[in-house]
């Protein structure tokens, strides 16, 4: 399942921190049945990092999407957010129900 929005009035993170944030951005809920086959709960701690990596490694290689971006620095936050100058572009929140 996979919901995508133009704006976001209860955003969640780590720690259940929330926010709103303006249109202007895309936001993105995907929601991805876990079985311990496909990833062993102990080690759902990971894959917030493991995500940010891969997103990192293909924003790297689409310099066409951040060519407006000054320095084009890419970044980790840890535990879940992909920084370009210093900027969020993207944090990852896994949840496990």
């Amino acid at each position: 399942l996979a919901v995508i929005a133009d704006m976001q009035t209860t955003g969640r993170g780590t720690l259940q921190r929330t926010w709103i944030s303006q249109p202007g951005n895309l936001f993105l809920t995907v929601a991805v049945p876990m079985t311990e086959h496909l990833i062993p709960t102990s080690r759902l701690t990971l894959v917030p990092l493991s995500m940010g990596v891969v997103l990192a490694q293909v924003l790297s290689c689409s310099k066409m999407m951040i060519n407006h971006i000054e320095r084009n620095v890419l970044s980790l936050k840890w535990p879940n957010d992909v920084l370009i100058d210093d900027k969020k572009v993207a944090g990852i929140l896994i949840e496990n129900c």
